[in-house]
């Protein structure tokens, strides 16, 4: 049995301004921790998180385990092209995203 460090998360950068697009579209990109078992790289999914940080003064930690994200999607893929049919982001605002991995068992 082996524990995996978590998802590594490439884009966007941590603190890093997102320029609004019309039509809406955020890509969300990380890659996987566990590639030392070719077995459990093809059995993991990814549950992809997004939640508004509010008041912005608010640490992202207490955000995350206090409230309900705004958006959330299970997938096998390393990436979430967040467009125009998932919820209105606004500008201005903050927001903070997380992934986990689990086996897809």
């Amino acid at each position: 049995m082996v524990l995996n460090d978590p998802p590594f998360l490439n884009t966007p950068i941590c603190e890093s301004i997102v320029k609004p697009s019309d039509p809406q579209t955020v890509f969300f990109q990380w890659t996987p921790m566990n590639l030392v078992s070719p077995n459990s790289a093809n059995s993991t999914i990814y549950d992809f998180e997004l939640y508004e940080v509010k008041p912005e003064t608010q640490n992202p930690g207490n955000i995350v385990q206090t409230l309900p994200p705004i958006y959330r999607f299970t997938t096998p893929l390393t990436f979430v092209n967040y467009g125009i049919t998932e919820p209105q982001l606004y500008p201005g605002t903050k927001y903070v995203w997380r992934v986990q991995a689990r086996d897809e068992g």
